[in-house]
């Protein structure tokens, strides 16, 4: 398996990255999309990489570790490009037909090392995982006015 990253094209001013996981034959078994944002408050204005899509579209390739696999390679491309957490969200109810999926979302986001936080106002499911270790006494990352704040 391989992986090719793209920039796809968008309106906006943030780039959207695209990163395909290609079997041998270079066809694409899953993707996954999202961009990089700054200064987010509830990351002590440390960098982040926004995971907009994760998705494995045959359903005779899931269950077999392709998510898992995807969900490491945007981890290893995001750190390497600087960001110190990663970060999304899903609605079940787009993606999960019954109770047993929405377990099977969850356990697949929890056994991939994220911790996840139910939103009652949109009833969306925030995922997250720190890329970064600080150690006390160690940088973490810099607020919007410039101050270093340290860990512990």
């Amino acid at each position: 398996m391989t992986i090719r990253i793209e920039i796809e094209p968008t309106s906006s001013s943030a780039q959207v990255y695209r990163l395909d996981l290609l079997d041998d034959c270079n066809q694409t078994v899953g993707y996954a999309t999202g961009e990089f944002r700054r200064y987010a408050v509830w990351f002590n204005g440390q960098p982040h990489f926004f995971l907009d899509q994760l998705v494995i579209p045959d359903k005779d390739h899931r269950q077999q570790g392709f998510g898992s696999q995807l969900v490491k390679a945007v981890e290893a491309f995001a750190r390497n490009q600087g960001a110190s957490w990663i970060r999304g969200q899903f609605v079940p109810s787009q993606f999960a037909t019954s109770p047993a999926d929405e377990r099977a979302l969850s356990t697949f986001w929890n056994k991939n090392g994220y911790g996840l936080k139910r939103e009652i106002y949109d009833n969306s499911i925030r995922f997250w995982k720190p890329l970064r270790s600080a150690t006390k006494g160690q940088r973490v990352g810099s607020t919007s006015a410039g101050v270093q704040k340290m860990a512990g």
